[in-house]
C-alpha cells in the first residue's frame, strides 16, 4: 500500500532553513516519488513571494534538465545550501545567544519555562557545545525567577554529591 506524503513547505518565516532541510530529507527518504521528478517537485513548491528571491534563483541558475535527473534534489539542497543555510560559527553564535538570553517570562507556567529552556539547550548541545549538569541546573535556577524560598526548596532536593544528576534534578522546580 503506497501513501502519498507532500513534500515539506519552505517559510522562511514560519521555520529555520536548517529545520526546512531536515523535513526535506525525511521526505525523501519516505517519497514514492520518482526520483526524476523530486527536484523539480520541491523547485516549484517554493514560495515566489519569499524575500531570499530562492524561487527565482533555483530556475535562473540550474536548468530544468539538472532537476530533472536523479540527482536533481541533491543539486537542488546544495543550491539551496549556499543561498540559504546559515554560516556554522555564526549559526551557533545565534543559537548560543538565543539560549543564554532566555529567561522565564511574567506569565510563563514552570513546566513551559523548564520544556523551552531544555529545547533551547538542546539546540547548543547539537552544535557540540555542552555544559556541566551543576552549571545548567543552576541557569535554569537563576532565570526561572522563583522566590528565594521556592530556589532553597529546589537546592534542598538536589543532591550536589551526585553532580551528573543536578540539572535532572533542578527540572522538578
Amino acid at each position: 500500500m503506497s501513501t502519498k506524503i507532500n513534500p515539506p513547505n519552505y517559510n522562511a518565516k514560519l521555520k529555520s532553513y536548517e529545520l526546512y532541510k531536515q523535513e526535506l530529507l525525511a521526505w525523501k527518504e519516505i517519497t514514492d516519488l520518482d526520483k526524476k521528478k523530486q527536484g523539480v517537485v520541491i523547485a516549484l513548491s517554493l514560495p515566489e513571494d519569499d524575500e531570499s528571491k530562492i524561487r527565482e534563483k533555483v530556475f535562473d541558475q540550474i536548468s530544468l534538465d539538472d532537476l530533472k535527473k536523479d540527482t536533481g534534489l541533491t543539486t537542488l539542497i546544495t543550491f539551496m545550501d549556499k543561498h540559504l543555510a546559515k554560516d556554522d560559527l555564526a549559526d551557533s553564535l545565534a543559537k548560543f545567544e538565543d539560549f543564554e538570553d532566555f529567561q522565564r517570562g511574567p506569565n510563563q507556567s514552570i513546566q513551559d519555562y523548564v520544556e523551552t529552556f531544555d529545547a533551547k539547550y538542546r539546540k547548543i548541545e547539537k552544535k557540540n557545545m555542552k555544559l556541566p549538569s551543576e552549571i545548567l541546573a543552576f541557569k535554569l535556577l537563576r532565570r526561572a525567577k522563583i522566590t528565594k524560598e521556592e530556589k532553597m526548596l529546589v537546592l534542598t532536593g538536589m543532591n550536589y554529591e551526585n553532580k551528573p544528576t543536578l540539572y535532572d534534578g533542578s527540572k522538578e522546580i
